[in-house]
């Protein structure tokens, strides 16, 4: 039997950038909508001041704890500030340091690869921050090719939405 999953993400309190303080909002109704729908057997929910470390390790034992399941619906939704570099996106946590991005952040590739590697039947991907629009999505380029090879590394079906095109910021 399949199992459904959920990873929910809210950074609303930053070192070096303003706080967010919407974002507890914006993850309080996402939790709630997700906890009453009783269709997730499990959820992760991280919340507000998020340090990139702490993050990245309950994101990566998350999934592994899940490895051996069979993944029927994963949904992940992410709310805080975005950023752009060169053709990522990336999800910033409370400590971001842009001169030590890799470290700070989590480009949008490494967690595609992360969730990928489950294998999940249908993933739904909300992300409600700035310049969230990913080149896979928004490109100009051939978009066929794009989506096709994004789909065909262990994504069965996909539903991305972002809230702003990838040079759009958000507005509060």
């Amino acid at each position: 039997m399949s199992k459904n999953i959920a990873i929910l993400i809210s950074v609303s309190q930053y070192d070096n950038y303003s706080d967010l303080p919407g974002c507890d909002g914006d993850f309080s109704v996402v939790s709630c909508l997700v906890d009453a729908s009783d269709k997730y057997d499990d959820v992760l929910k991280i919340n507000g001041n998020v340090k990139s470390q702490d993050a990245k390790g309950k994101i990566a034992d998350f999934l592994r704890n899940h490895k051996k399941s069979n993944i029927g619906e994963l949904f992940l939704y992410y709310t805080g500030h975005g950023h752009r570099k060169h053709d990522d996106f990336l999800y910033l946590f409370s400590d971001f340091d842009q001169a030590k991005s890799a470290q700070t952040s989590m480009e949008n590739r490494e967690l595609d690869g992360m969730l990928k590697s489950l294998s999940p039947d249908l993933v739904f991907k909300v992300v409600d921050s700035c310049h969230a629009g990913v080149e896979y999505i928004k490109s100009n380029d051939n978009i066929r090719e794009i989506l096709e090879k994004s789909a065909s590394e262990c994504f069965g079906k996909v539903y991305f939405f972002f809230s702003s095109l990838n040079r759009q910021p958000s507005v509060a």
